[in-house]
């Protein structure tokens, strides 16, 4: 998988995961500098890419789909060290402002985790609720067996309700930082 299909890749799994029914805080505030350049530095990123691919393992499991969630930039860096165009990609970022990979990884997850929030956020306002709904469907399901059920149940534990708590520790400046940019950040992560 690419760095850019990566990007696409966690937010469509965000998304799908979280409607078919989501952070760490940090000393300093997000502001609004920060969101325009960690977007700006993606961009850069994809330009970069299209002349230059390199492909990120997506996580398969769902401890690893929530850490992810998490730390969406930050978990990336190991497999991003061990490749050639990393010395690059150091490059791009230390143009956008940034001291070194970990603090632009670590505002790119602040961004992402804010975006997410804010996208489910209008999407589905009363998440908890449609979570509940899923759980009792899931139970009265009468072509499930118990097994099934059980399966169900269990993914939605490990993975749903966590993404649940993630979101939830967004801090609202976060949040207020990052929604101006909304529309620019959804472009980024569409390329």
């Amino acid at each position: 998988m690419t760095f850019r299909s990566s990007a696409q890749s966690l937010a469509a799994l965000l998304f799908a995961g979280v409607l078919a029914i989501a952070g760490t805080g940090s000393a300093s505030a997000l502001d609004s500098d920060a969101v325009e350049r960690f977007t700006a530095s993606m961009e850069a990123l994809h330009a970069y890419e299209d002349e230059n691919p390199f492909d990120l393992d997506e996580p398969e499991e769902p401890e690893e789909f929530v850490q992810v969630m998490r730390a969406p930039m930050s978990s990336q860096l190991d497999q991003m060290r061990d490749h050639e165009a990393f010395g690059d990609v150091q490059r791009i970022v230390g143009e956008h402002g940034f001291a070194d990979v970990e603090s632009w990884a670590v505002t790119g997850d602040r961004v992402l985790r804010a975006f997410t929030a804010l996208e489910i956020e209008e999407e589905t306002p009363d998440l908890r609720a449609e979570l509940e709904q899923t759980r009792a469907q899931i139970q009265e399901a009468p072509g499930m067996s118990q097994e099934q059920r059980d399966m169900a149940l269990k993914m939605i534990e490990q993975t749903m309700v966590p993404m649940m708590e993630v979101l939830d520790d967004v801090p609202q400046e976060d949040r207020d930082a990052v929604a101006p940019h909304r529309s620019r950040i959804a472009d980024v992560l569409k390329e």
